[in-house]
């Protein structure tokens, strides 16, 4: 309770700090109270804006790099309204995705938030560089300061142009802006196979899973995934169907999705195939799927008539061993 507070606090000093280096206040301070505007005369926004925080308990900083020491694993994710989604992110998933969350191309700003002779200072940063060293718990950022004008620092109470030398417990929040996973539409492919060839399939889904497939009822087609995922952090994606005993299967579609809170990233569609078979096989031939650092859904809808519709949903993500995992719903 005690670091939700005092994350709480110090993300109000740096969301201020982050509008004010961004140019925000001004003449909208000053201006009188009126009636909020109605819902659609809000701007609507394409893509979410991401924040990470990550904690520590001190840290350095020598005007090109900074380290922060004693850093929680576990970093938290939230995405700014309209969407309505938060999600813990392993620090060490975070740094590994630098490059792949888009920020070597376009650096993301920040805000640090740190005790500095038992006060509050907070400093907003452009970071164009990380490094993350999880045995001894500490992370290493290169930065800039932002433009700030001084005579709108004193909006935000202990706010500095350069953070402290040296400081005490921190929380840097990066703002992610709208991260996306790419917008490949791909291709998938679905060929009949033989019982033995799925259940052979199926052996590997479930040494890949606890979780893999999916079967609403004993009536139902049972779905099951197969992801494998490197550490780039690239995924391959099979799945597979069989339809239920007893129904004698004409023709099978398929819709596969790639999720994050950004939207569909990447989608697939195979229309109603006439195949004649009890068990299938789509392999999406798309470029790699990239899961970034605050994982994505993986989302199949197969089709097989007579037996209907099955939905199998699954979440990847990174462990804080830096292997990834998922588990289908």
């Amino acid at each position: 309770m005690v670091r939700h507070r005092r994350l709480l606090v110090a993300l109000l000093g740096a969301l201020a700090a982050l509008t004010t280096a961004c140019g925000g206040g001004g003449a909208a301070a000053a201006a009188t109270p009126s009636s909020p505007p109605a819902p659609d005369q809000l701007p609507q926004r394409t893509e979410p804006s991401w924040l990470f925080v990550v904690d520590a308990e001190a840290g350095t900083a020598d005007g090109v790099n900074l380290t922060l020491t004693g850093v929680d694993p576990v970093a938290l994710a939230f995405a700014d309204r309209p969407v309505r989604a938060a999600r813990t992110v392993p620090v060490a998933g975070l740094a590994e995705s630098w490059q792949q969350l888009g920020f070597a191309a376009d650096p993301p700003n920040a805000a640090l938030t740190a005790e500095v002779d038992g006060k509050q200072r907070t400093s907003a940063v452009t970071l164009t560089g990380v490094t993350y060293d999880p045995a001894a718990g500490t992370l290493t950022v290169s930065y800039t300061p932002l433009a700030t004008k001084p005579e709108e620092l004193h909006r935000v109470g202990g706010a500095h142009e350069e953070p402290a030398a040296r400081f005490g417990r921190a929380a840097l929040f990066v703002d992610a802006g709208g991260t996306t996973v790419g917008t490949s539409q791909g291709q998938a492919t679905i060929t009949a196979i033989s019982k033995d060839e799925y259940q052979q399939l199926l052996g590997q889904a479930q040494n890949a899973s606890r979780v893999p497939c999916v079967t609403p009822s004993a009536s139902s087609t049972q779905v099951c995934t197969l992801v494998t995922v490197t550490g780039t952090g690239t995924a391959a994606w099979t799945v597979i169907a069989q339809a239920p005993d007893g129904d004698q299967p004409l023709s099978t579609a398929a819709d596969l999705q790639v999720q994050t809170a950004a939207g569909t990233e990447y989608e697939a569609s195979i229309p109603l195939t006439y195949l004649r078979s009890q068990w299938v096989k789509i392999v999406w031939e798309s470029p790699a799927i990239g899961i970034p650092g605050i994982g994505a859904d993986l989302v199949a809808t197969v089709t097989v008539e007579p037996a209907g519709q099955t939905t199998a949903t699954c979440f990847v993500q990174r462990t804080l061993a830096g292997s990834f995992t998922y588990i289908c719903t």
